[in-house]
């Protein structure tokens, strides 16, 4: 479609993607001329991703993009391709992570995307407080997991002073307020826990529960 056919200064707008031709014709009083011009219409770069904009800690989020020919995740770090071009991945990190799209031709312009995930829930509970009175109620400090693939787990207690009390290295395993079988008075004692689920980094947790009787 020509918006002036008529004027020398005009410009094409093609309604339709594939091959065109033009037709271009002038004359004066002597003589007429004829030309055409063949004109391929590329389809417009449409870029898709697709894929859950909440983060659900126990579970892998992937992502799926389409319509171009190079993807590239900024860092790559924080993604595991899942086939070659990487145009599906899963995404190991909830920062944010940038990501480019680009397709091969003469027309084709990358394309942008910042993506930002938030996360919709802990991966764990620490209680503050537990009562190892023989009630059967509260009775252990012991984190409480929404995952369940845990890789590892490692939880320490200590004393004001810094002697480590308890340890453990199964996640069911919890503290009954006991060191070496003697009862510890109430108080508040510290805990250094470090962790590992599936697919994601150590993490380390540290802070303090309160034995009451």
């Amino acid at each position: 479609m020509l918006d002036n056919p008529h004027n020398q200064s005009t410009h094409y707008y093609s309604t339709s993607i594939g091959n065109d031709r033009i037709y271009l014709q002038a004359s004066d009083d002597c003589k007429q001329w004829l030309d055409s011009l063949d004109i391929h219409v590329l389809p417009k770069q449409v870029v898709q991703v697709t894929g859950d904009t909440l983060v659900n800690p126990c579970k892998e989020l992937s992502f799926t993009a389409s319509g171009g020919t190079n993807y590239i995740w900024t860092p790559s770090s924080y993604i595991e391709c899942l086939d070659p071009p990487c145009s599906r991945v899963i995404l190991k990190s909830t920062a944010n992570t940038r990501f480019t799209i680009s397709t091969d031709g003469p027309c084709a312009v990358p394309a942008n995307l910042n993506l930002s995930v938030s996360q919709i829930q802990t991966d764990i509970y620490l209680p503050n407080v537990f009562s190892p009175n023989g009630d059967n109620i509260n009775e252990v400090f012991l984190p409480v997991f929404n995952c369940d693939q845990i890789d590892s787990y490692d939880l320490q207690i200590f004393d004001r002073w810094g002697n480590l009390l308890f340890e453990s290295t199964n996640k069911d395993n919890g503290w009954d307020g006991k060191s070496q079988n003697i009862q510890m008075n109430p108080g508040v004692y510290p805990y250094l826990l470090q962790y590992q689920i599936h697919g994601s980094e150590k993490k380390v947790k540290a802070g303090d529960v309160t034995l009451i009787r």
